[in-house]
């Protein structure tokens, strides 16, 4: 079975990027001024580029071990090479 030390290195690395994205969304939306459908649309925009940023950042500091980050950065490259040379998704 997994153990319960196993499980929380895994999520470790998300919970930190939430905790981020949710510190961007916070104090840097405020800054902008907007409101109404243009505020929730920049803070849609901006707590995906944070989570997603900080998620690929946390990995590398992690020495980029296996698990759904290089799960998903392999899927990418397949993809990018597939269509590097002519081939559909």
């Amino acid at each position: 079975g997994l153990r319960i030390s196993e499980m929380a290195v895994s999520i470790v690395r998300p919970m930190i990027a939430g905790v981020i994205m949710a510190l961007a969304i916070i104090y840097g939306t405020p800054l902008t001024g907007l409101d109404g459908a243009l505020l929730l649309a920049v803070k849609v925009i901006t707590g995906t580029a944070s989570y997603a940023l900080s998620v690929v950042a946390l990995w590398y500091l992690a020495k980029r071990p296996a698990g759904a980050e290089s799960y998903l950065l392999d899927k990418v490259i397949a993809v990018a090479a597939r269509r590097a040379k002519g081939g559909s998704v």
